[in-house]
């Protein structure tokens, strides 16, 4: 998966063997960030652009600098390989793996909450708003509040599990993609 920051200003993506990819951000360069040991599945930008968040297979999920390239934290689940990640706010990460999504604060570390375990989450956005989550997992795409984390609405309409979670522009409308080659 190929991120794009918003404003245009840098890309990110995972690669395998625990490298992730970050491109035109800061100066331009293209940069490796190595402190996975596994695939990493997903890369993303924080709203503002100064942070990048990764998921990988290796069971972790990395808050990174965006200017400098380092580390910041390092969060994980035993037992789980993690597919997706994204930023909540400027203050939680919310990522999804092999048992369901777990949600961090990224200035402590602390977990959170860990929802709709025992399932694979493919896929997790947050509209630019910050107030709800989507989950692509099941047959289907689970909306959540994102201050509860509770589960507010869904739409199941798949016969295989769902791969990715889309919204709209203006954050009103959402598409799943499945495994059963439905869109």
């Amino acid at each position: 998966r190929v991120r794009c920051a918003r404003g245009g200003s840098g890309f990110c993506a995972g690669t395998k063997g625990g490298a992730g990819l970050i491109w035109g951000q800061p100066q331009g360069d293209d940069h490796v960030l190595t402190e996975h040991s596994a695939d990493v599945m997903d890369a993303r930008f924080s709203r503002d652009g100064k942070r990048v968040v990764s998921a990988s297979w290796d069971g972790s999920v990395i808050l990174w600098d965006a200017a400098t390239l380092k580390p910041i934290r390092k969060f994980s689940a035993l037992l789980v390989q993690f597919f997706c990640a994204d930023f909540l706010d400027d203050h939680r990460i919310v990522a999804g793996g092999s048992n369901g999504v777990w949600l961090w604060d990224s200035d402590s570390g602390a977990q959170l909450a860990h929802v709709r375990g025992g399932e694979y989450v493919m896929d997790v956005v947050v509209p630019d708003d910050g107030k709800t989550f989507y989950v692509a997992q099941y047959r289907g795409a689970y909306i959540h509040d994102a201050t509860t984390y509770e589960e507010t609405a869904q739409s199941r309409r798949h016969s295989q599990i769902s791969l990715a979670v889309r919204l709209s522009p203006d954050g009103k409308k959402f598409a799943t993609a499945s495994q059963d080659g439905t869109v």
